[in-house]
């Protein structure tokens, strides 16, 4: 709780500081749909040999601000996946599927760069769990449960969101880095925890 105030009170006073810049006159407002590719990403260790692997994203995206800085929301649904190897004695692995409603509340601030009008963005992402889905593979060995790897996925997930775009027009070209904030479990050994995060390519649409 204490790291999601501080979250988004961090947000808050770089948001604050960049309406700020806006001025007396009326801000710019646009609305869009999103859709894209991600690799999720989870850190090798010791214990696990970690398979990044692809998931996909679409959605709407809202726009409002002035010619330098704007506050931009999206909401989305995403489907984030990932294999993992057990290195211990079992060796068994588990190809992870989470789907999730993610929130992204972005900073933006606009420029051009060699005639192209770019963005560079951060905030906060707040992502609620729609389904989990966690597969083993059959094996002629005897396990019990708790031998198979899981991850132990929350049913709200935070991450801070870096990135950068570029629009032509109307289509707009995104990449972003999602650093996962909250630790996952591996729930058959407890005292290992990792942090889930996505490389995101999208492209976006504006409709208003």
């Amino acid at each position: 709780m204490k790291k999601t105030l501080l979250t988004i009170t961090m947000f808050l006073s770089f948001a604050g500081m960049a309406f700020a810049q806006l001025g007396p006159s009326s801000p710019d407002m646009a609305f869009g749909v999103k859709a894209g590719a991600n690799l999720s990403c989870l850190p090798q260790n010791g214990v696990y040999n970690n398979t990044n692997k692809m998931g996909y994203q679409f959605g709407v995206w809202g726009r409002i601000g002035g010619d330098i800085f704007q506050f931009q929301p999206e909401v989305y649904l995403t489907d984030k996946n990932v294999k993992i190897t057990d290195n211990t004695f079992t060796h068994t692995t588990n190809s992870a599927s989470f789907t999730s409603i993610d929130v992204p509340l972005l900073a933006v601030a606009k420029g051009e760069v060699f005639d192209i009008a770019g963005r560079v963005y951060t905030g906060p992402l707040f992502s609620f769990d729609l389904t989990r889905k966690q597969v083993y593979p059959s094996t002629t060995t005897t396990f019990t449960g708790d031998d198979f790897v899981k991850l132990d996925y929350k049913n709200v997930n935070y991450a801070w969101v870096f990135g950068v775009g570029a629009d032509f027009n109307r289509v707009g070209v995104d990449l972003r880095y999602e650093g996962g904030l909250n630790k996952i479990a591996y729930s058959n050994y407890q005292y290992s925890h990792t942090r889930m995060s996505l490389f995101e390519l999208s492209i976006s649409y504006q409709i208003l």
